[in-house]
């Protein structure tokens, strides 16, 4: 929430590339405004640097498994519910009885981004495209809120062009309610924000986020710890 207040730093990585920034919170009275370099491939693992950085948790202690939700790689169908199939945009994993449960479904948040472009209750242009083919990268989690990008997608509502480069950042709030774009460090993460040319990265899409709790966010030894943990060459699943 600290992040969508934009009163806390955002971490991000983009695809292809291990780096991890961060962007300050614009919601202090002294606050510089800014961006660097939070960790790089060699701060995550010397000995094994990642050569894609697809994922973040740097919270929780190190005897305890916060790494509780996650996206997989195309979002897939879950099928064993009452609601029949549908498929599964982020996992909630229960680590007392070792099973993974849906925490939000693709048509929900497939429902809430028509609802933001096209208003209505959400079974507009983009409704039936966005469940076929939207695969959720970038996930933060409180509650059933999520902060989140996705892989990017072209579109063609009404015969008009809508591309997503994966560059936006979208706050859910739950089914029903409209998605936005997050604001933050003084602009909005929407389609028209340069994400490559602002930040000097090799590309448009991030498929990794998380926050720091200071507007200038310097990285840990223990932050470094758990992100030697996240190198996406190293994890099975992507997030």
């Amino acid at each position: 929430q600290a992040v969508r207040d934009d009163r806390a730093a955002l971490l991000f990585s983009v695809q292809t590339d291990p780096t991890i920034l961060f962007e300050r919170a614009t919601g202090f009275p002294a606050a510089p405004a800014g961006f660097g370099v939070w960790a790089t491939a060699m701060d995550i693992d010397a000995v094994n640097p990642p050569m894609d950085t697809d994922g973040l948790e740097v919270w929780g202690g190190d005897n305890a498994d916060d790494s509780d939700r996650y996206s997989l790689a195309g979002d897939p169908f879950v099928t064993e519910q009452p609601q029949g199939a549908r498929k599964v945009a982020i996992w909630d994993y229960d680590s007392t009885n070792h099973v993974s449960n849906p925490h939000t479904y693709i048509s929900d948040l497939a429902a809430s981004m028509d609802k933001q472009f096209f208003g209505g209750p959400g079974d507009g242009p983009i409704f039936s495209q966005l469940v076929e083919f939207m695969d959720v990268d970038a996930i933060m989690t409180l509650g059933p809120m999520v902060t989140f990008s996705v892989q990017p997608i072209d579109l063609t509502p009404l015969g008009v062009p809508l591309t997503l480069d994966g560059g936006e950042i979208f706050e859910y709030d739950g089914p029903g309610i409209a998605t936005r774009f997050l604001n933050h460090g003084g602009h909005v993460w929407d389609t028209v924000f340069d994400v490559r040319g602002t930040f000097g990265v090799n590309h448009e899409n991030i498929d990794a986020l998380e926050a720091v709790a200071t507007y200038v966010p310097e990285p840990s030894s223990a932050a470094i710890a758990m992100l030697a943990l996240l190198a996406a060459a190293r994890f099975v699943r992507r997030r």
